[in-house]
């Protein structure tokens, strides 16, 4: 099971948490929503709560941390249908096209409360 932490308050946080549930066809992905730190923080005591409300952030099976692009990338791997484009996230040069894109993606987003840990 991975976990990846989330914005209850933020409208893209939601629709991403959306999508994934609805593409997690093998139920590996667990969502913990950052309005509950306490609780986040003593189940992950190495995450910062400044961080997780700048990037995305997720945690494997062996309780590695991944954020921003990198997170996506490993979710990609959870889930099947992000299988196939899993490989292509490793080609030369995507990482920083994935991070520039990334950033621009959640900086575009519009905001609701404090919302949110998607942007960048």
């Amino acid at each position: 099971m991975i976990t990846v932490i989330y914005d209850d308050h933020c409208p893209m946080c939601r629709r991403m948490r959306a999508i994934i549930r609805r593409l997690d066809w093998l139920n590996v992905v667990d969502f913990a929503d950052i309005s509950d730190w306490s609780t986040l923080a003593r189940k992950f005591p190495s995450l910062d709560r400044e961080r997780c409300l700048q990037a995305m952030h997720l945690i494997d099976e062996q309780g590695r941390i991944f954020a921003g692009f990198p997170a996506f990338r490993r979710l990609m791997a959870a889930i099947p249908p992000g299988w196939a484009l899993f490989p292509l996230l490793y080609l030369p040069g995507v990482s920083a096209v994935g991070d520039w894109t990334y950033k621009r993606v959640v900086g575009s987003r519009k905001r609701e409360e404090e919302c949110c840990l998607w942007h960048g």
